[in-house]
């Protein structure tokens, strides 16, 4: 039987380790608008085949009667002026809907809000200063259509892309990044492991980004001081990560609050 909520059709996944994937969809009828930065929601029904090897549901769904739409925030990955969605998908295997996702295959059916929100986009930037964004885990999903959209046609600013993960294979889309890295002199791109015991082979930054910036690995990287006169900085991922960084970056006159106001240079977005 068809679901009426389901609107989109599975076009491409791709696992990029076992607990990590790559999902493009492809929404029925219009094009789907939104800013580099900005999420939506995807769902899929209780009754939808979920990973085998996944905790049971919680108590509060299997009590939920009916069969609920199970939905979760995901931040856009794809090229705004792109026809397809696209969003890269941590596996929880604790969780009410990524077992459930993990299952799609090509061609399957989902749910997805069709409307976009979330205000951590480029317009919170001043615009005259660079960039330095940071992420834990698939938090960089926003940076990356910010990159895709925006960085072909800024190349009058620097970019400085940290991304930390607990080892070398969840850091999601590294070799895109390397490579567009690669060929730009206005990409920086710094990965790091916060695990290097359980990733022997790893020859590159360790530890978190609020030890970085302490111990100055990150600007001995870039070969350039970190400061509010400077740089717009944003912060998307743990709240952990975002609360340590904040507090670092505050010591050196950096300022968070209202993106409209023009001394406003950090900005963040926090996943749960």
């Amino acid at each position: 039987m068809s679901n009426p909520e389901y609107n989109a059709t599975v076009t491409l996944r791709v696992n990029l380790s076992p607990d990590l994937m790559v999902l493009r969809v492809k929404l029925d009828g219009a094009p789907f608008a939104f800013e580099p930065g900005q999420y939506t929601v995807l769902g899929l029904r209780r009754s939808s085949p979920r990973l085998s090897d996944a905790s049971e549901d919680a108590a509060e769904l299997a009590a939920r009667p009916g069969d609920p739409l199970i939905r979760r925030a995901y931040s856009i990955t794809s090229h705004s002026a792109e026809r397809e969605l696209e969003f890269v998908v941590t596996l929880v295997r604790s969780g009410a809907l990524t077992p459930r996702l993990f299952a799609l295959q090509v061609g399957g059916r989902l749910h997805v809000e069709p409307r976009a929100t979330g205000a951590f986009t480029l317009k919170q930037a001043s615009g005259n200063r660079d960039l330095l964004m940071v992420a834990t885990g698939s938090a960089l999903a926003p940076y990356m259509s910010m990159l895709r959209t925006e960085f072909p046609s800024t190349y009058e600013h620097q970019y400085v892309v940290v991304h930390v993960a607990a080892t070398s294979w969840d850091l999601a889309f590294r070799a895109q990044m390397e490579a567009l890295a690669a060929r730009s002199k206005h990409l920086t791109y710094l990965p790091v492991v916060s695990e290097p015991d359980r990733d022997g082979s790893w020859r590159g930054l360790t530890g978190t980004v609020e030890s970085l910036l302490r111990g100055g690995e990150i600007e001995d990287q870039l070969g350039m001081p970190i400061g509010p006169d400077r740089f717009d900085v944003f912060l998307s991922g743990h709240p952990g990560m975002i609360d340590a960084v904040s507090a670092v970056l505050a010591e050196r006159g950096f300022k968070a609050g209202d993106p409209a106001d023009p001394d406003t240079n950090l900005h963040a977005e926090r996943y749960w």
